[in-house]
């Protein structure tokens, strides 16, 4: 008796484990950020979603609407998962076979799949947010000037002042610089989808191990039962009355 309390004991730990492992996995909050950034990047997150606001507001007449839209939902992920979608939901509907709609769809299945993102594909995302914002107002470019010397990338001189000094790299070499970082960001992305695939075959590799355990447990006590249950008697044969003859 003592060995199948043990057991049960065992199997309730295994099952508090699975079930913490499950909870680890549940999604997180919709109206959560996705990426948690530094409190001092506040207000430079804060000026970049107005800026980008109003390049949306006017991007029909500029005709950059699915760039615009995918900038807008990177910036989202910093405030709801919500709104990053709807974004990256109206790039897609926009324009569906270009690589802003591949990207989307990819921010979008990490979103449901993770909880975050390893450091290099949020230095990134940075990346891409200076670069797509290149040339915005004066707060911005402070901002973004101060978080790089916070970062220990403060340039030689102002941001403004040494890209107009320095020559523009040809569209060839902007195109394939762009189709690299893309190419690393999808490989992160698919990393992070293939380690929660990874997680899920191993909760469901426990669970069945529980029910595997719980089952034989059964077997075990249904088998003490019957052990303990004492043999049952042969009905004793009624005796015939005095005075009547079997005889007939």
């Amino acid at each position: 008796m003592q060995n199948m309390i043990r057991l049960i004991q065992a199997a309730g730990v295994l099952g508090l484990g699975v079930l913490a492992g499950c909870a680890t996995l549940m999604p997180p909050s919709p109206y959560a950020p996705f990426l948690h950034a530094d409190p001092t990047d506040a207000p430079l997150i804060e000026a970049l979603a107005h800026e980008q606001f109003s390049r949306v507001e006017s991007c029909p007449t500029r005709n950059s609407c699915p760039q615009d839209h995918y900038t807008q939902g990177l910036i989202a992920l910093f405030h709801s998962r919500e709104r990053a979608v709807a974004s990256f939901h109206q790039v897609i509907s926009e324009a569906p076979n270009t690589h802003f709609a591949t990207k989307s769809t990819s921010w979008i299945e990490v979103m449901q799949a993770s909880a975050g993102v390893p450091k290099v594909t949020e230095d990134f995302i940075w990346e891409t947010l200076e670069r797509e914002l290149d040339g915005a107002n004066e707060r911005v470019r402070t901002l973004f000037s101060e978080r790089a010397k916070r970062m220990g990338e403060e340039p030689e001189r102002p941001l403004m002042t040494r890209q107009e000094s320095t020559p523009e790299p040809k569209d060839k070499d902007l195109g394939m610089l762009e189709r690299d970082k893309d190419q690393a960001t999808i490989h992160a992305l698919q990393k992070r989808l293939r380690e929660r695939e990874r997680s899920l075959t191993e909760r469901d590799r426990q669970i069945e191990i529980m029910a595997s355990q719980l089952d034989a447990m059964k077997r075990i006590d249904q088998d003490s039962r019957d052990r303990q249950r004492p043999p049952k008697r042969p009905t004793a044969m009624a005796a015939p009355e005095r005075g009547k003859s079997n005889t007939p």
